[in-house]
């Protein structure tokens, strides 16, 4: 991005972080509960009124049956590249021990699981012992967090498993800073989406970050055909039989309770398709069906998986579809080899058909059974490199014009080193010259070799760019993952966030530029119930109500700013400049 980013009406270059304000971000005196610990292993943790370093309760872990068993703490401001000093009170009751050692340690995932001791003291039954150790987290480091045991040995007796109690954890670091929302930032250009797993919709921390960031959700594995192919049932019934597994429910059912549209992927590809489904009987053991088969199959098939998806999740937008998925080859042979060896590349679609005519026939029957507002998509791989764009130019031109296609999909697994960003561009200017649409739809950038998170950063930029400039037939960008360690290129960090949903370089060139909706002048919009309007002015908070009531606002971390009392006609409350929430209203205060 090249324009100066507008937020509150003032200049804020984000490019490159400069250090925040040092602060105390964690002080747990556990008389509100166990905010936040957890167990590690068989420890069991609970509060406790028995003792306490200051006011009445601490926390208590028990049940130790190994030395390394204890409490673990995690948050999400915690986190890579940052420097913590942390502090912990001890003690123990136990009177058979006059005195032990306890340990105050970090770990981590950098390049394996580490483990480091910050602070170790030895303290004296009945007696509370401050315990103080500092901590720098190595940038790109993931899972992090803090933890409390016994000292740390491989002769362990009796006293090593013993009852303990921490008390006023207390962790000092550096702020971070706030990030915009990336979908809202986008929403006037084109969709902001991801790719997803079950355990990234089952994970808390997970869900918190899509909803933040993305208006659109790709499922990696779960609705590809090999996920939802039954092989017993195809054979019970003579015909191709689809289910949906557990990982894709999930999914499919996130998206309904949350109304966020779906891209799905993907029906006709040579990979992850089982072997069965191209041989007589659904079994590999009988002879590869002739083409007339293998037709009457593939409309079967994606009849199927519509009527199932339309069944058993009507509430899901599913706006795009991935219909056939990397047909051609790399080299200069057009469509892929035909084989059975998908691990090599080969292709059962070439092996059986010869030509093009599945990919034609695939389209055809999409266009038959796909939701009336669901946009078809040919998707590829290395779609910038000759003659392989060519190829998929040529074929999604014909497709497009015989109205079955709607557009192309540009999967764009990039590096720092390949393509250049020209190459790319001329590829979006020859994919939408054919007049179809662009969806951008596996988004990631390796850093390889000799580059560095700017190098990264600023090919981002270059390409967002690029997207808006197209995005008048640009329809959507999904990214390849919520972070780093997420995705299947973790080990060269290719996506915008840390392992620990930290925002990087990437991200911040991404959104130089970008001005924020809204973020001049008052925002009145009413709540649900036309009872309450919220805005804000300069350094104010307005609330004009019908009637008396209380109002919660939130800072966009989601983190509590303050509970206030309104009366009926409008209220003035003073507030530092900032952006709120209220009434699930953004409200800026100039």
């Amino acid at each position: 991005m090249k324009r100066t980013l507008l937020l509150l009406g003032a200049t804020l270059l984000m490019t490159n972080i400069e250090a925040q304000e040092v602060k105390e971000l964690h002080n747990i005196d556990f008389e509100l509960g166990v905010s936040g610990w957890v167990n590690r292993g068989d420890a069991k943790v609970a509060i406790s009124t028995e003792t306490a370093n200051s006011g009445s309760s601490s926390l208590k872990i028990t049940n130790r049956s190994q030395v390394w068993n204890g409490a673990s703490f995690a948050s999400g401001d915690i986190v890579s590249g940052k420097t913590y000093k942390v502090s912990c009170a001890f003690t123990f009751t136990d009177t058979r021990y006059e005195t032990h050692t306890f340990e105050l340690c970090a770990q981590y995932d950098d390049n394996g699981t580490r483990y480091v001791t910050m602070a170790s003291a030895d303290v004296t039954r009945g007696k509370w012992t401050e315990v103080n150790g500092e901590i720098t987290f190595p940038s790109g480091a993931g899972n992090i967090s803090i933890y409390v045991q016994s000292k740390y040995t491989t002769e362990e007796t009796d006293i090593d498993h013993m009852d303990f109690f921490i008390d006023d954890f207390v962790c000092i670091g550096e702020e971070l800073p706030e990030v915009e929302s990336l979908c809202n930032l986008y929403k006037p250009y084109f969709r902001f989406g991801t790719a997803v797993s079950t355990s990234v919709i089952s994970s808390a921390s997970g869900k918190s970050h899509i909803e933040k960031h993305f208006n659109s959700l790709t499922a990696e594995n779960e609705m590809k055909p090999d996920a939802m192919l039954s092989q017993s049932l195809s054979k019970e019934k003579g015909e191709p039989v689809v289910q949906l597994s557990y990982g894709a429910r999930q999914i499919l059912q996130y998206c309904s309770d949350n109304n966020v549209p779906l891209r799905g992927h993907c029906l006709v590809w040579h990979s992850q398709t089982p072997a069965w489904f191209f041989h007589e009987g659904f079994d590999t053991k009988n002879e590869v069906v002739s083409k007339e088969t293998m037709t009457t199959r593939m409309e079967q098939y994606i009849k199927a998986v519509f009527e199932l998806l339309a069944k058993e999740f009507p509430k899901v937008n599913i706006y795009a579809y991935d219909v056939v998925n990397e047909a051609f080859a790399d080299g200069s042979n057009g469509l892929r080899t035909a084989g059975k060896d998908a691990s090599k590349g080969q292709s059962y679609w070439t092996l059986i058909y010869g030509n093009d005519l599945f990919i034609e026939k695939a389209f055809e029957f999409a266009r038959k059974y796909a939701p009336a507002t669901c946009k078809l998509y040919y998707n590829d791989y290395n779609e910038y490199i000759e003659p392989k764009r060519t190829n998929i130019y040529n074929l999604v031109k014909k497709l497009y014009n015989n109205k079955t296609c709607d557009g192309v999909g540009m999967q764009s697994h990039l590096a720092t080193n390949y393509p250049s960003v020209q190459l790319y561009s001329e590829t979006l200017d020859k994919f939408a010259s054919i007049g179809c649409d662009i969806q951008v739809t596996e988004l990631d950038i390796t850093i390889e070799s000799g580059a560095s998170d700017a190098t990264q950063a600023k090919i981002y930029s270059d390409l967002f760019d690029l997207y808006i400039k197209h995005s008048s037939h640009l329809s959507s960008v999904s990214v390849w993952g919520l972070h780093d360690g997420m995705s299947w290129r973790g080990d060269r960090k290719p996506l915008l966030f840390n392992s620990d949903y930290t925002a990087k370089p990437a991200y911040y060139s991404i959104i130089d530029g970008l001005e924020i909706e809204n973020a001049i002048g008052d925002i009145r919009v009413p709540c649900e119930t036309n009872d309450v309007v919220v805005f804000g002015i300069q350094n104010a908070f307005i609330v004009e109500a019908l009637n008396d009531g209380e109002i919660e606002l939130y800072s966009l971390s989601g983190s509590l700013v303050g509970v206030y009392k309104y009366s009926e006609g409008r209220n003035i409350i003073a507030l530092p400049k900032g952006i709120y929430i209220a009434n699930k209203q953004k409200v800026i205060v100039r």
